[in-house]
């Protein structure tokens, strides 16, 4: 379990540009909402359809909620073969990518396996901005938002942070700001 109570990460990737969007669930019954809720929220943000879903057919992908939902919106359903990862290979790649990532970026760290929500979501920030092979000279970020996405904020993950306390918290001659991990 994740500092913040989630057990299970649901990546979506957007099969045109190779973006991704990672979840922190606490149950994977969240999923159905979550799908539905992101597909919303392309169509709203970027006027874009989503013209299929793809996915391994568990059962929390399988509910008549949203099957309807895809009906309701002509969303085809392409169900895989479930237990066999080489049919689903997009997503099982980038889950493998995102798990080694963050795996790594937590041992650097030295943190608690219970931060592993915080290093897959900075993994998957990571690799919206790096070189995608959808693309020879864009990123999936550039690619769905159409800016070059910059890199001089990131810093590197558990490293030395500062966190301010607010003035209404301190006195006069209290410390402004208190160690922590970044």
């Amino acid at each position: 379990e994740s500092i913040g109570g989630s057990k299970y990460l649901l990546l979506i990737v957007d099969e045109s540009s190779g973006l991704l969007k990672g979840y922190c669930l606490r149950a994977k019954s969240e999923s159905g909402q979550v799908i539905m809720n992101y597909i919303k929220q392309v169509a709203n943000q970027f006027d874009k359809y989503v013209k299929f879903v793809r996915n391994d057919g568990a059962k929390e992908f399988a509910t008549n909620v949203i099957k309807d939902f895809f009906a309701d919106h002509g969303i085809e359903h392409q169900v895989t073969v479930r237990y066999a990862h080489q049919t689903n290979s997009t997503a099982e790649r980038n889950i493998r990518s995102i798990v080694t990532m963050g795996r790594s970026m937590l041992y650097h760290a030295r943190l608690n396996k219970s931060f592993w929500a915080e290093a897959a979501m900075a993994a998957i920030y990571i690799k919206n901005r790096l070189p995608s092979p959808k693309s020879e000279t864009k990123t999936p970020f550039e690619m769905v938002y159409d800016i070059k996405p910059s890199v001089k904020h990131l810093r590197v993950f558990g490293c030395l942070a500062y966190v301010l306390t607010p003035k209404e918290l301190r006195r006069k001659w209290d410390a402004k700001a208190r160690p922590g991990r970044f």
